[in-house]
């Protein structure tokens, strides 16, 4: 036999070889399938898979992602099926009482102890704020309420936050810190022109910069549904009002009467007129606006002040997308120095608070793959990135963690700009969540839709929240919250109708 027809033939044989190992190694591989929610910042992540597959080889991950209206109904077909065909799944964090409530998600616990990661539980400062029926849960480097908002559910945790928002103030400071608006200000109102702390100053500074057409002193919106509900119950938090009258709890197991709505107390009236009478300040057509809209208002420079999810920082302060860039401050909600001493659980009157929004990841309990997903999982939460990762997750499309120290990495145009301790304080001191129900979505749409009527001018504030009042009562009916015999009524015993605490 020639030698190059033994090269040859050992030149076949190697690369067999290579293709049985290689083939071995992709047999080897454990894939799992994740379901995201279409956004910028889980795009990001999606680009950074090779990253997440260096460290870890053995997992290949299949990444699917999703729009807004059609992931829910993606997730729960999975969870109805047992199928199992999502091993890690994003969730809106409302959606916690239904996902962990019903079964469909694991307990993580397991998996953050066997990773060695530092998980406690306070069984003195109880959760939630107000309530205090469960141990606060802490891990490792992770923002305590919003960690306990995402997951804590009876106790332990199912899931971890990955993509957190709140609103924040955005307002111009050239036109805060010019002198001859300053002067002008001062004049007519009889104090100095500063950033609103209370919503009586936003009101005067919003009328003050409405010059229409070209700039107007606020944008926001009251669009239909999930829009409307959330920024309206943004005041009406600071200034002592609530939907439902266990709050941001739980429903109570054991009383009906505490799971009544009070969406119509006199002071939830008063906040939502209030609301109302913000519209002259703000530009036409925000009673059917989106997030978008809202954005892009204040980009193209025709507000002086937008109430915006911190998310919208990155399009702000792109100087392709804004003519505002490096023009604008943040800061904390306004709040209401003269509300009552009310009984809303975890609410200090006076102070300002927001809608906690954004995602979390879960694992699906009819995984397969449950170790590999906690790996992804651990990843795609920050808690298990690298500094270098973490900062170039955030500043490339992330722009938020549920870890604190992702809001002190001074190469990000967050820290940079003055965006991250402010939102870091509001996730600390100044969040609120939607009620702790598997019905949240029909909550966002019923009374979202009669704050907007009452916005729009169709019902008075007064006949809105009390046709919300009755539909909510009908809700909570449906969801077994309250039996069919037990009537509407005020609840009394748990909070007075003027929003002071009942005695």
């Amino acid at each position: 036999m020639s030698s190059k027809k033994v090269k040859l033939q050992g030149l076949v044989l190697g690369v067999i070889i290579a293709l049985i190992f290689t083939s071995g190694v992709a047999l080897a591989q454990t894939r799992i399938r994740v379901l995201m929610l279409t956004s910028p910042a889980m795009l990001a992540l999606r680009d950074m898979m090779p990253e997440f597959e260096k460290v870890y080889p053995d997992i290949k991950v299949v990444w699917e992602d999703t729009a807004y209206a059609d992931i829910h109904t993606k997730q729960m077909h999975d969870f109805a099926a047992h199928t199992g065909r999502y091993d890690v799944m994003q969730m809106d964090n409302p959606w916690l009482p239904e996902y962990a409530g019903g079964g469909f998600i694991a307990n993580l616990e397991p998996w953050i102890k066997k990773a060695g990661l530092r998980l406690w539980k306070d069984y003195i400062r109880k959760w939630p704020p107000g309530v205090e029926i469960y141990p606060t849960i802490h891990l490792e480097d992770e923002i305590v309420p919003v960690l306990n908002f995402y997951g804590n559910w009876k106790g332990n945790l199912y899931a971890l936050p990955n993509m957190p928002g709140v609103q924040l103030l955005y307002y111009r400071k050239d036109l805060f810190e010019n002198e001859e608006e300053k002067a002008k200000f001062i004049a007519e109102y009889g104090y100095p022109l500063q950033v609103p702390k209370t919503w009586e100053e936003l009101y005067d500074v919003a009328k003050f910069f409405t010059r229409p057409p070209k700039l107007y002193g606020l944008t926001w919106s009251a669009g239909k549904g999930n829009m409307a509900v959330q920024n309206y119950y943004n005041i009406a938090w600071s200034w002592g009002a609530d939907c439902l009258a266990f709050g941001q709890g739980f429903p109570d197991p054991v009383d009906p009467v505490h799971n009544m709505p009070i969406c119509n107390s006199p002071i939830g009236i008063k906040a939502l007129e209030f609301f109302c009478s913000l519209k002259p300040f703000m530009p036409p057509g925000v009673a059917a606006y989106e997030w978008a809209e809202i954005t892009s208002d204040f980009c193209e420079g025709n507000a002086a002040m937008m109430f915006q999810w911190s998310d919208f920082v990155r399009d702000v302060e792109d100087p392709v997308k804004s003519k505002v860039a490096g023009k604008v401050g943040y800061a904390l909600m306004p709040g209401n120095p003269d509300a009552p001493v009310n009984n809303v659980p975890g609410i200090i009157p006076g102070e300002g608070y927001a809608s906690l929004g954004g995602w979390a990841v879960v694992i699906n309990k009819d995984s397969k793959n449950k170790e590999a997903a906690w790996k992804f999982v651990e990843w795609i939460s920050c808690l298990g990135m690298t500094h270098d990762e973490m900062m170039n997750y955030l500043e490339v499309g992330g722009t938020n963690t549920g870890r604190k120290s992702g809001y002190f990495l001074p190469e990000t145009t967050g820290y940079k700009v003055g965006r991250y301790p402010i939102e870091l304080e509001m996730y600390r001191e100044h969040i609120r969540r939607r009620p702790a129900i598997a019905e949240e979505v029909e909550y966002e749409l019923i009374v979202g839709t009669e704050v907007q009527k009452a916005f729009i001018g169709a019902k008075t504030p007064k006949q809105a929240l009390d046709d919300a009042a009755k539909e909510m009562y009908e809700l909570m009916v449906r969801g077994g919250y309250i039996p069919k015999a037990q009537p509407l009524v005020w609840p009394t015993k748990y909070v007075n109708p003027d929003g002071t605490k009942a005695k």
